[in-house]
C-alpha cells in the first residue's frame, strides 16, 4: 500500500535571526522552488591487498550541511527587514530556519550568490544561494 503521508511542496519558508521573525513576511516568504543539496559525508576507502575482490568503507568523521538554491518571487514593496537579501550577502553566517510544512531544520548560514531575472511580460524572480556552516539540527516531524 502507499504512503499516504507525503509531504506536498507548500509553506516553505526560510528565517535569518534577526531579519524577522514573522513567517508571513520572513526572508523568502514567496518561494518559488528551492533545491538543498543535503548532508553528506566522505567515504574513506579502507581497501587493502588482502581485502579480496571486496572494497571495503569506513564513514568520515565530519560532515558537509550542504548548500540551499532558492528561486524567489521579487518584491519591490519589501522593508529592508522583510527582504534583506542584499544586506546579508555583506554579512557573516547567522542563525537560519528552514521550515518545510511540519518539518524543521536550523543551523548557520550565510549567502553565497544571488541574482535577479526577469523576462518579457513575466515576475521577476532572484535566485540566492545558501551554504550551510557546522552542524543542522533537526526537528522533522511529517504529520
Amino acid at each position: 500500500m502507499a504512503h499516504s503521508n507525503a509531504a506536498i511542496g507548500h509553506g516553505a519558508v526560510i528565517m535569518f535571526e534577526g531579519v524577522t521573525t514573522d513567517v508571513t513576511n520572513s526572508l523568502m516568504a514567496n518561494i518559488l522552488d528551492f533545491d538543498w543539496s543535503g548532508i553528506s559525508r566522505a567515504a574513506i576507502d579502507t581497501t587493502h591487498m588482502g581485502s579480496g575482490d571486496v572494497k571495503t568503507f569506513i564513514p568520515g568523521g565530519t560532515y558537509d550541511p550542504g548548500a540551499l538554491s532558492a528561486t524567489l518571487q521579487f518584491n519591490t514593496t519589501a522593508t529592508t527587514a522583510e527582504h534583506a537579501v542584499d544586506a546579508l550577502m555583506t554579512n557573516a553566517a547567522a542563525s537560519c530556519t528552514m521550515q518545510f510544512n511540519t518539518a524543521a531544520y536550523s543551523g548557520s548560514a550565510f549567502i553565497t550568490d544571488m541574482g535577479v531575472s526577469a523576462g518579457d511580460e513575466d515576475v521577476i524572480t532572484q535566485a540566492v544561494t545558501l551554504k550551510f556552516s557546522g552542524a543542522i539540527a533537526t526537528a522533522a516531524t511529517i504529520a
